[in-house]
């Protein structure tokens, strides 16, 4: 009796794998991996197993992706937008729709904790097209090129414009108030509040964020930098502002709550 249930629960559990990887296989990747430093790694929508990742793995909707310490991974998406998540981080892949016929690209990046560089490679025209990271307190879309998100509590994130224009606003839609963040201004965004005003991230305090996203020295099969192209702009120094006095604002007391975002 007990060898016919252990046999009837292994062709179960057999099943609901193949059934699983099916699955897996039907659905198109949404991009690709391209640089990993250190440990990475992800787990598929319905399983509670994490791979490894290497050099030129898939990543799929709803992916789970996390980074171990002292490393990072690199992906680029189908619309050559590339992400790059630091060290201790937890990112899913929450949306991503790309249709060039029409000029539609919809991503949302969800970053439980750790720090997401992205550098989006173009803007779409298309009705509804964004590309927006969102944290446990913190909605940021891209209007350019290059932006950074650090997730530094789960009451507190910090939004940075790199390159071009980042728009940030709280993760409660509730919560009025929006920033436009130019080349190297910040914003915080604290539970329940809206985004503090734009200012100059210091060089002490955005240096370490970009080294721990840094996309430059990672070996993959594109290129010493990561792009096809040497001459492409984005592998060209980055010129970040000066060393400046300025600590973060003091966060306010607020109740904890909990992100179902």
């Amino acid at each position: 009796m007990t060898t016919r249930i252990f046999a009837s629960l292994t062709l179960f559990l057999s099943v609901l794998f193949l059934c699983a990887a099916s699955a897996q296989a039907a659905q198109e990747p949404v991009g690709r991996v391209v640089g990993v430093k250190g440990t990475a790694t992800v787990a598929h929508e319905g399983s509670d197993k994490s791979e490894k990742l290497a050099v030129n793995d898939s990543v799929y909707l709803m992916d789970r992706i996390n980074t171990g310490g002292q490393s990072r991974v690199k992906m680029q998406m189908k619309d050559e937008t590339v992400v790059t998540l630091g060290q201790d981080a937890e990112m899913v892949i929450n949306e991503f729709v790309y249709k060039p016929e029409t000029s539609t690209r919809k991503a949302t990046l969800k970053l439980v904790k750790g720090t997401v560089r992205s550098f989006i490679s173009r803007m779409f025209s298309g009705i509804g097209s964004t590309f927006e990271v969102r944290t446990p307190t913190a909605a940021a879309g891209a209007r350019g090129t290059h932006n950074l998100v650090n997730v530094i509590s789960d009451r507190r994130t910090l939004v940075v414009g790199i390159s071009d224009i980042t728009t940030v606003g709280n993760i409660d839609p509730s919560i009025p108030g929006e920033e436009t963040l130019t080349d190297n201004h910040g914003s915080y965004v604290d539970e329940g509040q809206p985004p503090s005003p734009p200012f100059v991230v210091p060089y002490n305090l955005l240096q370490p964020l970009m080294e721990q996203t840094g996309m430059f020295g990672v070996m993959d099969t594109s290129g010493e930098d990561g792009f096809a192209n040497p001459d492409d702009n984005r592998s060209k120094p980055l010129h970040l502002p000066s060393p400046l006095p300025m600590p973060p604002p003091p966060m306010p007391q607020i109740p904890s709550g909990h992100f179902s975002h």
